[in-house]
């Protein structure tokens, strides 16, 4: 069984990768910025996803 430590390594990784995932996803759509002027990476998960979703939306 798996001690806490483990399973909250996993999802910081977890986390991290779906980040770069959104961040690349939204920079093919030449989106470099929030639309509130802040960079991508400085943005949550949640806030990337909406983005993203929104994007394609439109497009």
């Amino acid at each position: 069984m798996e001690d806490q430590g483990g399973l909250t390594n996993k999802r910081m990784l977890h986390d991290l990768l779906l980040k770069e995932i959104y961040i690349e996803a939204l920079i093919r759509r030449n989106v470099f910025k929030m639309e509130d002027g802040r960079d991508l990476w400085q943005a949550s998960n949640e806030e990337l996803h909406a983005q993203l979703f929104d994007e394609e939306g439109n497009q």
